[in-house]
């Protein structure tokens, strides 16, 4: 009996995941977790942090030094704090704006070595100021 039951769910929860997929239900699940990718002419444009050069969650594991990975990590660390700051977590906020400043702050020679890096510099910088990371993360604009 509960063998029989097993397949019946086991077939049921399948047949739903492809009625899921074939609806285009599929992909719009998927893409909840896609990276959130810019680059330094739309962040010009927007200055939202969305549009920060790189791409959130992505690197380059053969290269840890990568600017794919060091700028996904930047950007990685950007969004934890607007989301965060967003939802109003003012008890996590600080943490993480320390998360923003550790990439910003002393940190001339790892940006300074790749030109990618180092284009994508300003626009970390400049959204690091206009939030007041650097001064007081209780300190918002």
């Amino acid at each position: 009996m509960e063998t029989s039951i097993a397949r019946v769910l086991g077939t049921f929860i399948f047949t739903a995941a492809m009625l899921l997929d074939l609806c285009g239900g599929g992909p719009a699940l998927a893409g909840v977790d896609d990276p959130i990718c810019g680059s330094l002419e739309r962040f010009n444009q927007s200055h939202r942090w969305q549009d920060l050069p790189g791409c959130t969650e992505r690197r380059d594991y053969s290269n840890p030094r990568s600017p794919v990975t060091l700028l996904g990590r930047a950007k990685d660390a950007f969004k934890s704090f607007f989301e965060t700051w967003e939802k109003g977590d003012v008890d996590h906020v600080n943490s993480y704006a320390g998360g923003c400043i550790a990439y910003t702050n002393g940190a001339d020679d790892t940006w300074g070595s790749d030109p990618e890096l180092d284009r994508a510099r300003p626009a970390y910088m400049a959204i690091t100021r206009r939030h007041r990371l650097i001064n007081n993360a209780n300190e918002f604009v």
